[in-house]
């Protein structure tokens, strides 16, 4: 996987579906949704659901996931 060099520059309270977190963290798309199905406690990336069904990731969140990689 290719991250960003740089931290993220989001606010914590950010909230962006899979393409957005995709741009941001410089993934693809399908990586994305292979870490959230991991989830937060196997070394993805957690996420929310929204109210039209689809997956919500917070800046917090993308950024706690930057700094472990």
């Amino acid at each position: 996987m290719n991250l960003v060099n740089t931290c993220p520059d989001i606010p914590d309270s950010w909230r962006g579906g899979i393409t957005e977190t995709s741009r941001i963290l410089g993934l693809h798309r399908n990586t994305i949704s292979r870490l959230a199905l991991l989830g937060r406690r196997y070394g993805g990336l957690d996420w929310k659901t929204s109210k039209s069904g689809r997956k919500l990731f917070t800046g917090k969140e993308i950024k706690r996931y930057w700094r472990e990689r």
